[in-house]
Order: C-alpha cells, then structure tokens, then sequence
C-alpha cells in the first residue's frame, strides 16, 4: 500500500506545503516536464486521466508568487509547495 504524508510548516517568511508518498516515483530526467500542460508519464498513459494535476497546482503556485518543486523521496515522490505567509496587496501591520 502507497503511503502519503502532508507536512506543513513555516521557513523564511513562506508557508510551505510538503506531499511525499513511497509509491514508484518520477524519473529525474521527468522532474520539470511534469509540470507541462497534458504531460503524462510513458507508464501512466494506459490509465485514466488528463495529466493536468500539477501544471494546474504550478499555475496557481505562480499566480500567488510561489514555487513547486518535486524530487525523490527514496522511494517515491515529493512535491514541496511555497508560498508567501503574506500574500500579496496585503501589508502586515
């Protein structure tokens, strides 16, 4: 059974967002093309779906003046999400 873990914290002024499993992974030679539009994994092309996910969440990741990462999680995926704790147009204090 593949096992997910979600992690969040605070590290320079940023939320960050982290989503590790222990399932097979991504090819490094895969890490940035998984962020374009309806890209799909050689492997993952007989099963369902659209290969939207992350370019979305790297879409809306941008949009707020974030960044996304992936890596490998030895074994399986991490994908690490930061955003600013204040977001923008709305000074603290």
């Amino acid at each position: 059974a593949t096992t997910i873990a979600l992690a969040l914290d605070e590290r320079h002024g940023n939320v960050v967002l982290t989503v590790e499993d222990n399932g097979p992974g991504i090819p490094a030679a895969e890490h940035e093309k998984v962020f374009r539009r309806l890209y799909r994994l050689d492997k993952s092309r007989t099963t369902s779906g659209a290969g939207l996910g992350l370019s979305l969440v790297k879409a809306v990741t941008e949009l707020h003046a974030g960044r996304i990462t992936v890596g490998d999680n030895n074994p399986g995926l991490k994908v690490t999400v930061e955003l600013p704790s204040t977001p923008r147009g709305n000074a603290a204090g």
